[in-house]
């Protein structure tokens, strides 16, 4: 009997010194598992930092590329980006066509045939070119403002300008002269935008700034 008591209480002793090693172990272990998860944690963590950063400077690069691109867009849109290149083709267009002379008037006019129509091309001069008196003429642009209408329409569009010239003839003191010009532009099959005809009128006041809202 007492051997079977004392296989009984040796057994005992085992299972606990067991369950006691167990929690002994884990309590030692347990700093380490969770040193171990965090160290695995923080990996991770740098990881998708580290492709985060990698996805920020990539779209940093292609947004870069982007703004350093003139982007000519689909007939039917509306963007930004689309009014800015009508308006680069309007200011363009006006650099050689205001601001010129009796000397260079020539290659001024040639500069400007890549922004027009082929309707337009050869047809388009300033007034004083085709003019009777063979006077000697310099003017140059002051100052511009454009409106950009587009609305209801699909590759075609209509650029108000107001600009200040300055305009001398026969060498004579400049003054300054107000143009209100409508420009009709349109685009080819390149979906870029060309200048198809003009109307200029010479105003005598100021064009208010509501004109432009």
């Amino acid at each position: 009997m007492k051997k079977k008591n004392s296989a009984v209480i040796f057994i005992l002793v085992s299972v606990l010194s067991f369950i006691l090693g167990v929690l002994i172990a884990l309590n030692y272990l347990q700093p380490v598992l969770k040193e171990k998860g965090n160290n695995t944690l923080l990996s991770e963590q740098k990881v998708n930092q580290e492709t985060i950063n990698s996805y920020v400077e990539e779209n940093k690069s292609l947004q870069e590329e982007l703004d350093s691109q003139e982007v000519n867009l689909p007939k039917d849109t509306r963007s930004e980006l689309e009014f800015k290149n009508i308006e680069k083709v309007a200011k363009a267009f006006t650099d050689g066509f205001y601001t010129n002379n009796s000397d260079n008037i020539q290659e001024k006019m040639d500069s400007i045939q890549e922004y027009l129509t082929p309707k337009a091309k050869g047809k388009i001069v300033p007034y004083w070119v085709e003019s009777n008196d063979k006077m000697t003429v310099e003017q140059s642009k002051i100052s511009e403002k454009y409106y950009v209408n587009l609305e209801n329409v699909l590759g075609e569009a209509t650029v108000t300008g107001f600009l200040y010239v300055s305009t001398s003839y026969e060498e004579d003191k400049p003054f300054t002269v107000r143009y209100l010009v409508q420009m009709d532009l349109k685009k080819n099959d390149n979906n870029v935008w060309k200048v198809n005809e003009i109307r200029e009128t010479v105003t005598t006041n100021d064009v208010p700034e509501r004109f432009y809202e």
